[in-house]
């Protein structure tokens, strides 16, 4: 999914940003589905609003759309929304882990290049998931306890980001600037602001329009 596709909630967020989100819905044409998530979190105001607009531009629009509403289990009794649209509850299909892990890594890992990709001014580029072992995009380093090498796995993979050709001309950005193939968010305290920590990385965004 893009990022017009879903919304993260949180306690900031405004009903218009989850109205914005009904429009794209029932407005699109190509049977795409959009989502919303941590609905629990939304304040009682904005709750009451989006239902509201929902219900407007359903009957303007009809019922052809795909909409996902996702909470949190512990906190739906509290969610308003979810309470009014109860009616269109789904029990989430059953799924075996290893199943989700080779999902995920399909949709993860790039295709082998068959030549050297070439940007429109000639130059040499390779996808950052090159530097990977198994050609995927995404990489999640986790363990049970500190000191077992998860900070040395990513300073190897940091590495290998660098030396892949053209990496210098894609990460000058169009303003002069040189960003970063790693970008360090620290995440401390017992409740995190999901939206606040997606936003972090967009800040050192290469230009958008070189391929990466």
């Amino acid at each position: 999914p893009t990022a017009s596709e879903v919304l993260v909630c949180s306690p900031h967020t405004t009903a218009e940003e989850v109205s914005l989100l009904w429009r794209r819905a029932l407005g699109d044409k190509s049977c795409r589905v959009y989502c919303v998530v941590n609905a629990d979190q939304l304040d009682y105001s904005v709750n009451a609003q989006a239902m509201k607009d929902l219900r407007n531009f359903e009957r303007d629009a009809g019922n052809k759309f795909r909409l996902v509403i996702v909470c949190s289990q512990q906190n739906e009794d509290r969610a308003w929304m979810i309470s009014a649209l109860d009616q269109y509850r789904v029990v989430p299909t059953p799924c075996l882990q290893q199943e989700l892990r080779r999902y995920l890594f399909d949709r993860f890992t790039t295709l082998p290049l068959q030549q050297p990709a070439r940007r429109p001014d000639g130059s040499v580029w390779q996808p950052a998931a090159e530097g990977d072992e198994k050609k995927s995009c995404v990489r999640l380093v986790t363990s049970e306890r500190p000191g077992v090498g998860k900070s040395l796995f990513v300073q190897r993979v940091e590495e290998k980001l660098n030396k892949l050709p053209g990496n210098e001309s894609i990460l000058l950005r169009s303003d002069s600037v040189s960003t970063s193939v790693r970008v360090s968010v620290p995440v401390q305290g017992r409740s995190v602001d999901v939206t606040a920590v997606l936003d972090i990385p967009l800040e050192y965004s290469p230009d958008p329009n070189k391929p990466l």
